[in-house]
C-alpha cells in the first residue's frame, strides 16, 4: 500500500483527518524546537504560539476554499496552495 493512497481514502473517508495531520505537524515541529537543546525556556513557549496562529491561519484559508463567494473561494484556494 502506498503511503499517500492511504492518507487519500482517509480523508475521503473522515475529512476531519485533513486538520489531525496538520496537528500532527505542529507536533513534530515543537519537537524538533525540543531537539535542539536551547537554553532560553521562552523559545518554546514563542514557537507553539506561532504554530498554533498559523493553524488558525490554515483553517481559515480551508473554510475560504468552501465559500459559496467565487472571489473567496479562489482566494483561500491559492492562499491555501
Amino acid at each position: 500500500m502506498n503511503p499517500i493512497s492511504v492518507i487519500k481514502e482517509a480523508i475521503k473517508e473522515v475529512p476531519i483527518v485533513k486538520y489531525a495531520l496538520g496537528i500532527a505537524g505542529v507536533v513534530a515541529g515543537i519537537a524538533i524546537i525540543k531537539s535542539f537543546n536551547l537554553s532560553n525556556k521562552d523559545i518554546p513557549l514563542i514557537s507553539i504560539l506561532i504554530m498554533l496562529g498559523l493553524m488558525i491561519l490554515l483553517f481559515v484559508f480551508a473554510s475560504l476554499t468552501k465559500s459559496q463567494d467565487k472571489i473567496l473561494k479562489f482566494a483561500g484556494y491559492l492562499l491555501e496552495k
